[in-house]
């Protein structure tokens, strides 16, 4: 005879969590003795309050969980249905788990989860507004967008490309940049040869225009160049420096609301002839080499005598930004680098020769 008030210890609810598109956790929602799982009438052998699911194929599954006590012999079961569809095995499926961050009011970084694609493609837009496309580099599941408008929302969608079909579009993500203020610029860098000099400073999407200046350390003179000139990029071109000589320089920026103050004052020294001899060849002369447009928006034309096999670009810092394994390209697309100065270096077997370029 079994008693009554033995049914009332044999309730048996579960509950689950989805951790993908085919992965499910089942666990006990009141119940802390072991029970014995099953998969569509099948012991799967596990004995536990918990119970990971993983689905290899489409399908139906009715996950149970069964338990019993010596004073409830006769035991209990509870189920659970799940559908699992096609799509989450497609060779080449949309990315989703989205987790995306605002860097600042011109610069986001978008993530997403990992599917089998090579590489991925996404898409962005101001709400209404046309897409512009960008790809990644390789199968990481990153991107920055780099030059977006300060306190404005984007829309933006991703697509694997694997190596035999892409996917769909995954669904539309919305990110919101940040509000940034007007301001002046907080960095600038300068490089030079001969009495040339290149100065570039940080921008962001709000500016509008510059006002710079520049004069040696210690001159009793005015600023140059006078009158100090409206710039509407982020850099000038000095043709009047004396090698070996510091130089100190400041920015202004104006936006929509006005100029802002001068910035904090930059130094620059100017390297030595003999400096821009070792920086600027070895074992070739730079006189057989071109490089123009310089400044350049997005081509870069390389026109030499030189045989060379490899070509390589590196930031201010020194950081190379770019490699190319190639046998005499005559243009370099460079579109999408930032604004800001560059050296472009090209190497033969036995030299490399050294040009510095401006991206605006």
């Amino acid at each position: 005879t079994v008693a009554e008030d033995c049914f009332a210890n044999c309730d048996l609810p579960i509950g689950y969590d989805p951790a993908s598109c085919s992965s499910f956790a089942f666990f006990s929602t009141t119940q802390t003795s072991p029970y014995d799982w099953s998969v569509n009438g099948n012991s799967v052998g596990v004995s536990g309050t918990v119970y990971d699911f993983e689905a290899t194929v489409a399908g139906t599954y009715t996950i149970c969980a069964s338990f019993e006590t010596p004073n409830c012999p006769q035991g209990t079961t509870s189920c659970e249905t799940i559908a699992v569809s096609a799509d989450c095995f497609d060779a080449c499926a949309a990315p989703n788990e989205f987790a995306s961050t605002v860097i600042s009011g011109s610069t986001v970084r978008l993530a997403w989860g990992t599917t089998n694609a090579d590489r991925y493609r996404i898409r962005y837009r101001t709400i209404g507004g046309s897409w512009t496309e960008v790809l990644t580099a390789g199968s990481e599941t990153f991107r920055f967008l780099n030059g977006l408008s300060s306190n404005t929302t984007y829309q933006y969608q991703v697509k694997s490309l694997c190596s035999d079909s892409n996917s769909i579009w995954s669904t539309t993500q919305s990110i919101t940049t940040s509000a940034d203020a007007c301001d002046k610029p907080q960095t600038a860098s300068a490089q030079g040869a001969g009495n040339t000099a290149t100065f570039v400073w940080a921008s962001n999407p709000s500016d509008q225009k510059y006002k710079f200046k520049y004069k040696a350390v210690g001159s009793t003179s005015g600023w140059l160049p006078s009158p100090i000139p409206t710039l509407t990029t982020n850099s000038y071109i000095a043709n009047d420096i004396v090698p070996g000589t510091t130089y100190k320089y400041k920015v202004k920026t104006k936006c929509s609301n006005g100029w802002t103050n001068w910035s904090v004052k930059f130094t620059y020294t100017a390297p030595t002839n003999f400096d821009n001899i070792a920086f600027d060849r070895t074992g070739f002369s730079s006189e057989e080499i071109k490089v123009y447009p310089n400044p350049t928006q997005d081509l870069l034309n390389i026109s030499s005598d030189i045989e060379y096999s490899l070509v390589q670009i590196t930031d201010i810092n020194g950081r190379v930004i770019r490699s190319i394994n190639t046998s005499n390209t005559s243009q370099i697309d460079v579109a999408d680098l930032n604004a800001g100065l560059y050296t472009l270096t090209l190497f033969n077997k036995k030299n490399k020769i050294t040009k510095r370029f401006i991206k605006q």
